[in-house]
């Protein structure tokens, strides 16, 4: 139970059942096991790497009697005491910037140091949680192996414990160890947003990819220049008519614009067109990307006088690329909630809207681009052949 173990600190908690037979051994077992296993960090003293914070404790040490300790493991486990077993890893690199590489008091100290967070998330008070543990340098996977209970547990009828148990603990901790790191992320992460605009509202979180596309970086400098020209009455407008959008969309069945009825695709390509006209540079950009199928098809192509066609044809397909983006934010869209949140946070929203719309026509157009560039590679012949193809069978414009 815990987390991916790609996370750079990863925890896993689980344990044997009280009331199961085998339990006591198994405990008994696990203890020996994590105390005397290969790569144990072991104390020269005591010839085992256990160490923990018992109830005659005053600070963390090394356990001196292990055997006598195993035999408490069971006494507990008989008495149905839960000993609950994690494991604590860290990637090797963090391990060793940390210190923790070969340093088994650095463990030691990180235990004692969040103690709580693991009593805490397990209900247990400070006052009673015990705890042993045995640090493994295992190679590209440094980890400790950490045992606790709660000495005065009261009967426990139901012991299943959620699989996220340690979810909010490991949180705390990696904002602990990684302050500084964190701290400098957060840095990075809003000056971005605040550079390329990117989309605060939940409705369109799935055009973050877009935004952060490595082939639309002069576009995110543009993008706050271009959305601050919309005036405040347009976007009030479109919030307006984003509502009456809503209104009259299926209620039923999947949202996507190749099935919706002609008159609701209508009704879909003027609001498109609209959201078009607030913004000049919005405009350009969707003019760029008809152009630039234009270009893609005269290179392949000997029929000018069918370019009319095939310009209305991307138009077309445009509208139905930006149509489906509205559509995927409608889905989502909750009409009362939106109408009694304020204007500004309205006017956000759709704003969010156009910046979307305008990150997805320049990528598409980037892509176009790239491919009319790598045509400069085929041959004559080939390049012969594929006109022939896509003059009997037309282009795929999907």
């Amino acid at each position: 139970m815990g987390q991916n173990s790609s996370s750079r600190l990863f925890m896993k908690q689980r344990h044997k059942r009280p009331y199961f037979k085998s339990t006591p051994r198994k405990n008994r077992a696990h203890i020996h096991y994590i105390a005397m296993r290969s790569g144990v960090m072991r104390d020269e003293k005591y010839g085992h790497g256990l160490f923990g914070k018992l109830q005659n404790m005053e600070t963390c040490a090394i356990i001196p009697d292990l055997r006598k300790f195993m035999q408490e493991t069971y006494s507990r486990s008989e008495a149905k005491t839960i000993m609950y077993r994690t494991v604590i890893s860290f990637r090797e690199e963090d391990a060793r910037q940390l210190n923790l590489i070969n340093n088994r008091k650095a463990w030691e100290d990180f235990m004692s140091t969040h103690a709580l967070k693991f009593a805490e998330a397990n209900h247990i008070p400070i006052s009673t949680f015990e705890w042993v543990g045995a640090v493994h340098m295992e190679k590209g996977h440094p980890h400790m192996h950490v045992c606790y209970w709660n000495r005065e547990q009261p009967e426990i009828k139901d012991d299943f414990v959620k699989p996220t148990v340690l979810d909010k603990a490991r949180k705390k901790i990696m904002k602990e160890v990684f302050a500084d790191e964190l701290a400098l992320l957060f840095v990075d992460k809003n000056a971005a947003r605040d550079e390329l605009r990117e989309c605060s509202s939940a409705f369109f979180r799935e055009f973050s990819e877009i935004l952060q596309s490595s082939d639309n970086i002069m576009m995110h400098n543009n993008m706050a220049s271009i959305m601050a020209k919309v005036s405040q009455k347009k976007l009030e407008m479109l919030a307006e008519e984003l509502l009456a959008l809503k209104d009259i969309l299926p209620t039923k069945g999947r949202l996507h614009y190749g099935l919706m009825p002609l008159d609701t695709k209508h009704a879909v390509d003027q609001f498109t067109l609209r959201t078009l006209m607030t913004s000049k540079d919005l405009a350009s950009a969707f003019e760029s990307y008809i152009h630039s199928n234009v270009e893609l098809t005269k290179f392949y192509t000997s029929y000018e006088s069918g370019l009319a066609t095939i310009r209305e044809k991307a138009k077309k397909e445009a509208l139905k690329m930006l149509g489906n983006q509205i559509l995927k934010m409608l889905k989502q869209f909750d009409n009362a909630d939106f109408e009694m949140r304020s204007k500004t946070h309205q006017n956000s929203t759709v704003q969010d809207l156009l910046d979307s719309l305008f990150a997805l026509l320049n990528t598409e157009t980037n892509r176009n681009n790239t491919k009319l560039s790598n045509t400069g590679e085929l041959s004559k012949q080939a390049r012969k052949e594929l006109a022939k193809e896509l003059e009997s069978n037309g282009i795929d414009w999907n």
